[in-house]
């Protein structure tokens, strides 16, 4: 590829709702990793709703009315995603009772809980001895 078409074809270039719409793609992880890449990708994905809003509708089906509740209440997608997503996530819906007294551990979502540090796992815990 000669110079000048290396030039003008790179990233930055393209429309911002492709740059989104890419970005998209990426998991959560990677996400937060490409803020840090530079200040233009960092203000796209932190301001740019309608990539969080596809982030919402990943979020498993058990927490889509909590996210419709959220946002009904006035929370912007971003804000939305925080509440629900990873710990959060997990310490707002055992909240709600969901996975309250399991009767075994197969029972429990595979692979959810994986994120859970001790602090979190102490939160849930004193939910569960509160609800008792």
């Amino acid at each position: 590829m000669d110079k000048s078409l290396s030039d003008k074809a790179n990233f930055h270039s393209l429309p911002e709702v492709l740059q989104v719409k890419i970005f998209s793609y990426l998991p959560m992880k990677d996400t937060f990793s490409v803020c840090l890449v530079c200040k233009q990708w960092n203000t796209i994905i932190m301001n740019t709703e309608s990539l969080w809003k596809m982030r919402c509708h990943t979020l498993p089906v058990s927490v889509q009315r909590r996210i419709m509740d959220d946002k009904a209440q006035g929370h912007n997608w971003k804000e939305t995603f925080k509440m629900n997503y990873g710990k959060n996530g997990i310490k707002r819906m055992w909240d709600f009772g969901l996975f309250s007294n399991p009767a075994s551990y197969d029972e429990l979502p595979q692979g959810m809980f994986s994120n859970m540090d001790p602090d979190s796992w102490g939160q849930v815990f004193q939910m569960e001895f509160d609800r008792a």
